[in-house]
Order: C-alpha cells, then structure tokens, then sequence
C-alpha cells in the first residue's frame, strides 16, 4: 500500500474505482457555460467517504470528458447550483479531467460526468484516491424547473464515389488562378426529408467543394453558388460542406481540386436526418468557356485540342485551340 509523508505523520493512500457508460437513455443537460443549442449526457454518481480529506478523482475514456463535483445535491436544470469545482483537460490522460477536493466524512456529494463535445455517448471510468475507500452511487438527479430538451434526430448516412479524370469537365473555379484549369465532377443533390446535411471528401486529392442552389453553370462559376469549402474536414486537405436543404429541391455539389488539371478518385459522404439521392450530370453553360489560358499552360502548342460542352439552347459546342 503506498504511503504519503505529511510532516511527521504518514498517511495511507486507498484507491476507489467505478465503471458506467453514456447512452442515450442517460439523462441530457444544457453544460454549464456552454450554447444552449448543445446538449449532454451525463451520469451523476453519489459519492460518500468515511473518513475526512484530500480526495482527487480521474477520468479515463476514449471520450473527452468533463468532471462537476456539487455539494450535497445536483439539480439538471440549474447546473450552478452547489457547484464546488470542475475540470476538463487537467488528468494526465489526454483530456480526461481532474478533480480535487477537501470531503467531510458522510456528507452527501455529487460528481457529474460529461463530454465536452454535444450529444456524445461511451464508456467511462473513474479512479478515485485518498485516506479512505470512496463509495460511488448512480443517482437519477431531479430537478426544479421544467427543461426543454431539443428532439434527437436521428443521422442517415449516405456515399457517392467516382472519379476525376481527363474526360471530365474543365473549368476555371472561383478562387483559382485565372491561368489555370481544374478538372470537376457537378453531381445532382435531392432529398426526401428538409434538415441541415452534411458532405464531406475522401481522396488522396486536395479537393474542394462547391454547392449551388438550384443549378451550376461552369462559364458563371459564381452564379448560385450557396457556400464552399476548402479544408473544413476532419481529414486533412478535404472539404467539408453544411446545407439547410428542402425537399424536393435540386441542387449541384460540384467536386473539384485545390491543385490545377489534377485527377483521380474521390468519395463523398453524407449525413442528415434522410438519405441523399447522387446523381451525376453534364451541366449545361450559359456562355463559351474561353480556355485559352489553359492552352498556353497545359498543351502543347503545336497540337490542336477540342474541348467539348453544351450551350443552352443550341446544339453541342466545340473550342478549337492551336
């Protein structure tokens, strides 16, 4: 049993330990200090000691974790009340927390277990150490006030995969350089049920992605553009798009590269509360693309090229450059 050295006396040092999980059926909470957009689950875990002290509870999980030690009771609906102390990221595991304090023995205390990130759920263990062995209990907190929780919606996932290559359309995107062309792929977008969707890239490529509401012109690049990403992923170099989206309605997620004239193959994946209809199209252009900035940076200027593309209303056109 190790021992701590305190002046002339030594004290002994007993480790507690408890084990749960956060799920959905545990109980949400609007954090204290944090949008009241979010909300959290928690677990709130009764704690007794028999012996007066210095106690330091730990946390350690695959989630990022939150510790609020109360005193006496925890009310959900009014998070500051009989707060005593919290933490976030001070345990020796990576963003675990740490709590110390000064507990009388066999008075009533509450330590609340959350995440830092909304809505998340896992497992989670708590490591407790001081002169006496902790008594843990879950506890189903009430509280004094109605709380208004957001309904849960459920998230579907949906993928679309293809490529980028040296048949797919050109254009000259927003943000890029003038004297350069970039490879694109427009892709049709409906679905079945209005809500917030996201999209986001998988590719060994730097994409880029851009959404239009309701149609895409390659020669007005600007024109319907809603929002556009770059690097807004979580995996490097790949973009990551948020849309209100209406049933029903059509609109264009057009895939392209960060670099000039680059190909190769990419995967989008999609998350909101209904799947997401993909279809990939050949948009149609308002106006001839002048490409010969393309030319005189990407082809050999003894040999003639044709690129191909449709004007509105007329029948296919061809730019001829040599």
């Amino acid at each position: 049993m190790p021992f701590i050295r305190l002046g002339d006396t030594t004290e002994s040092v007993i480790s507690s330990s408890y084990s749960s999980e956060l799920s959905l059926n545990s109980g949400i909470f609007y954090r204290l200090n944090d949008d009241i957009d979010n909300y959290y689950y928690y677990q709130a875990i009764q704690v007794h000691v028999p012996v007066s002290g210095t106690y330091i509870f730990t946390s350690d999980s695959s989630l990022d974790t939150i510790g609020f030690f109360y005193d006496t009771n925890f009310d959900p609906s009014v998070p500051t009340k009989n707060l005593v102390t919290n933490d976030d990221d001070g345990g020796d595991i990576s963003l675990q927390f740490l709590v110390e304090v000064f507990l009388e023995a066999e008075h009533p205390y509450i330590l609340v277990v959350t995440t830092h990130g909304d809505a998340e759920t896992g497992s989670f263990s708590i490591s407790a150490s001081g002169p006496a062995a902790v008594d843990f209990l879950s506890i189903t907190p009430t509280t004094s006030q109605p709380m208004i929780m957001p309904s849960i919606v459920p998230t579907i996932s949906s993928s679309y995969s293809s490529s980028l290559s040296t048949s797919s359309g050109i254009f000259q995107r927003v943000y890029g350089d003038s004297e350069y062309f970039y490879y694109y792929q427009a892709i049709q977008v409906t679905v079945p049920t209005s809500g917030t969707y996201t999209f986001t890239s998988d590719s060994d490529l730097d994409t880029m992605g851009y959404f239009y509401d309701p149609s895409f012109d390659p020669s007005v690049p600007t024109e319907n553009l809603v929002t556009d990403d770059d690097d807004g992923g979580d995996i490097h170099a790949q973009f990551l798009i948020e849309a209100f989206l209406e049933a029903g309605r059509t609109y264009i997620l057009v895939v392209t590269t960060h670099g000039e004239s680059l190909t190769g193959s990419f995967s989008v994946s999609a998350s909101g509360p209904d799947s997401v209809n993909f279809l990939s199209i050949t948009p149609t252009t308002s106006q001839p693309i002048t490409t010969r900035e393309f030319v005189n940076n990407t082809f050999p200027a003894s040999d003639i090229y044709a690129v191909g593309g449709t004007l509105r209303g007329q029948m296919p056109a061809f730019l001829f450059f040599k």
